[in-house]
């Protein structure tokens, strides 16, 4: 499967998913980083990847995203293992 990860998560998470065979893009550490979500959305849709962030409110309208989200909920105390600064 293709996939992006939303700058909300660390590029060890992307080597994870490499690993298991998976071609994963990361936003994080890439000129994609600072993009506004619709441009993030958009890129998903043309490159035919599959968005993994832990960001809520990451799709409005969400007919926008064609390809599909993974969306991550972590209890708190694993917050500090994805989510670099908490």
């Amino acid at each position: 499967m293709r996939f992006l990860l939303d700058e909300n998560l660390p590029t060890s998470a992307a080597e994870l998913l490499r690993q298991a065979g998976h071609d994963v893009a990361a936003v994080a550490g890439s000129p994609l980083r600072g993009l506004p979500d619709p441009a993030i959305i958009d890129i998903c849709n043309e490159q035919e990847r599959i968005l993994i962030t832990l960001d809520q409110g990451v799709f409005h309208p969400p007919s926008r995203l064609k390809t599909g989200l993974v969306l991550l909920k972590v209890r708190n105390e694993l917050a500090p293992i994805l989510v670099p600064g908490c």
